[in-house]
């Protein structure tokens, strides 16, 4: 008989996503003052739509009416529907303003942004040890890396640092979808 070029079962490697303990939910934000549920859907899962809203609602079983969320509420994100999925490898510039360990730390930053620049993601990555980094970056990436230092210049011009980036953490998996 002529040997299979099919590897046999065991002789495939575990994939990483296999190993990983997926976590139950991505952190929470506290709702403050000038705080709209919408906007924290959107950057963090890309967008608001009716499914992410009904995804954020299942976490939340305290909210009764999400119109009149009280300030210090906490809200929690869960990971998007799915399988986490490896950031894209498509050598695209983007901007990166923070690393933070928790979401509210990420969402902070996003609070303190001017709303005319070009809007911001929170992007979960699992990491790891199952551990949960989230980076605020700008949504838009760059073929060239002349267009992302144009964008990053102003806004370091505005107090915030901000750097350039084409590539990922190694080994991390998204849980928000990937930026377009």
């Amino acid at each position: 008989a002529l040997p299979s070029a099919a590897p046999s079962p065991a002789a495939v490697p575990p994939s990483p996503l296999a190993e990983q303990v997926l976590p139950s939910r991505l952190g929470q934000i506290r709702f403050k003052k000038g705080d709209s549920l919408s906007k924290m859907i959107a950057r963090l899962y890309g967008r608001y739509t009716p499914a992410n809203l009904r995804l954020v609602r299942r976490a939340n079983p305290h909210l009764r009416d999400i119109n009149t969320i009280g300030r210090g509420a906490a809200i929690t994100f869960p990971p998007a529907p799915g399988r986490p999925t490896p950031p894209p490898a498509d050598g695209r510039h983007r901007i990166r303003l923070g690393r933070f360990s928790s979401l509210e730390a990420a969402y902070a930053l996003v609070r303190r942004y001017q709303d005319d620049l070009p809007p911001l993601r929170i992007l979960a990555m699992l990491g790891q040890g199952g551990k949960i980094r989230f980076s605020v970056v700008v949504e838009r990436s760059f073929a060239d890396r002349a267009s992302a230092q144009r964008l990053q210049r102003l806004i370091e011009r505005l107090g915030q640092p901000a750097e350039i980036f084409t590539r990922w953490e190694p080994g991390g998996l998204l849980l928000t979808p990937p930026p377009e």
